[in-house]
């Protein structure tokens, strides 16, 4: 009889453990799907995404990956993509001159371009200039960022006679100030006929 009720007792034990721990089992939920990946394609059933690794597939980080030295002493340097980029804009007339108009020669003349450009971060503008000159010396646009930085010649015209009339336009990207300023300089032939013109159509942050 002793025997009996041991085994029923340890029977019962063990079927009370066994319910106890299915409940527990079947009542656990994985994380909310959205927990794991907010940015679809997501792995399927809330799982984890994939780590980055060697293979061929491409792969897409919402955050960056930085290291530092092995030591873990010195600057982050990040791979980051997130931010910066290229955008133009219409067109923003920044300066223009020609002999009709009396509006000649210009040394480091300092343009302000945050009322043509109102994002924040701006790091270089995109210019277009344009010269055009019909006798020596020639007609040049010079940019720069300040009066510490090097210039950069953006356009530069040399007529060989009297009934050349030589017009030249390019594009370039320049580097700006915090305070979205830059300085330009033009340099036009002492006689005869010129023009010129700065246009902002970009910039790049």
């Amino acid at each position: 009889m002793k025997n009996k009720l041991l085994h029923w007792s340890a029977t019962l034990t063990v079927a009370v453990a066994l319910s106890v721990g299915i409940g527990y089992l079947f009542a656990w939920s994985g994380p909310p799907y959205n927990s794991v990946c907010s940015d679809p394609p997501c792995p399927p059933g809330g799982n984890a995404p994939a780590p980055i690794n060697v293979g061929s597939i491409d792969q897409t980080k919402t955050g960056d990956v930085c290291t530092t030295a092995p030591n873990g002493t010195g600057s982050e340097k990040c791979l980051s993509t997130r931010s910066g980029g290229i955008n133009f804009i219409t067109p923003v007339n920044a300066a223009s001159g020609s002999n009709t108009a009396n509006s000649g020669a210009k040394v480091d003349v300092t343009y302000n371009a945050s009322g043509d450009i109102t994002a924040p971060n701006v790091v270089a503008v995109i210019l277009e200039t344009s010269v055009q000159s019909r006798i020596s010396p020639p007609t040049a646009i010079s940019i720069r960022k300040n009066a510490s930085s090097p210039y950069y010649t953006a356009n530069s015209v040399l007529a060989q006679g009297s009934e050349d009339n030589i017009t030249v336009t390019g594009q370039g990207i320049f580097p700006i100030n915090s305070d979205k300023t830059f300085q330009y300089s033009v340099a036009v032939p002492s006689s005869g006929a010129y023009f010129w013109s700065i246009k902002i159509v970009g910039y790049m942050y």
